[in-house]
């Protein structure tokens, strides 16, 4: 039987898109679970989301803004969804965060992170050049990823699917955004991210004969819902994104 993971990234509270994604595994019989990180912030629903991910036997490791929730001492203003999220989390919740680590090895095979291997707040296949974000040439990523010589490459952080096959035969993998299709950042230039599309998406790892193949999958749930709730908790911004998949 070939051996299968499903790789999940950027879940930001999102309960219902999350108990899609799972549903959708549970089908399909994939066990092995790999959870790239930014899992609890966002105007949605970070406990339950957290008491789900803890539910399962899943691999986490952190990103830029499970850090940002336990960041007691930054000298800049706290955003009030950062506040609802701090609110709402129990103890054991924060501990969980501290404990996560930032990147992770797995069988000598697949190495996870939640942007590059040396930073979880930059993006692994793009850069901004001129003000604008564009695919980062080949040569770049491969130099880039010299001391991480792994046959497969995962990470998150731009909510973007992308897969990418360097000369070496790395496998380079985004799965997507479980719960938040699109955003927009002001840094380091103010940029958009757009799926195109408000589907709940993750990948599926496939081990066929000592080769390792991806597919991308989107997921329906009720994202009027998971829109509606963010608008309740004042991110109009979020209401919109969570519908449409764009900027």
């Amino acid at each position: 039987m070939n051996q299968q993971i499903a790789v999940l990234s950027d879940i930001h509270g999102n309960i219902w898109a999350l108990e899609s994604v799972l549903h959708d595994c549970k089908k399909r019989g994939i066990k092995q679970l790999f959870n790239l990180g930014d899992s609890l912030m966002g105007s949605l629903s970070p406990l339950d989301t957290f008491e789900r991910i803890r539910s399962e036997d899943m691999i986490t490791i952190s990103g830029n803004q499970d850090r940002l929730i336990i960041d007691r001492d930054s000298s800049g203003a706290i955003s009030p969804t950062l506040s609802m999220v701090r609110s709402q989390l129990a103890v054991e919740s924060f501990t969980w965060l501290e404990n996560l680590p930032s990147t992770y090895v797995w069988n000598d095979e697949i190495f996870l992170c939640h942007g590059t291997p040396e930073s979880d707040e930059a993006y692994l296949v793009d850069e901004f050049i001129n003000n604008n974000i564009v695919p980062k040439p080949i040569n770049l990523l491969v130099s880039q990823l010299t001391e991480f010589p792994y046959p497969v490459i995962l990470f998150g952080h731009s909510h973007i699917p992308k897969k990418i096959v360097l000369p070496n035969g790395q496998l380079i993998v985004n799965p997507g955004s479980v719960g938040l299709p699109a955003y927009t950042d002001d840094l380091p230039v103010p940029h958009a991210m757009e799926s195109m599309s408000p589907h709940a998406k993750y990948a599926i790892l496939t081990n066929e004969d000592g080769q390792w193949q991806v597919e991308f999958i989107q997921i329906e749930y009720d994202w009027q819902h998971a829109a509606s709730m963010a608008l309740r908790n004042g991110r109009s911004d979020w209401n919109h994104w969570l519908l449409h998949g764009t900027a």
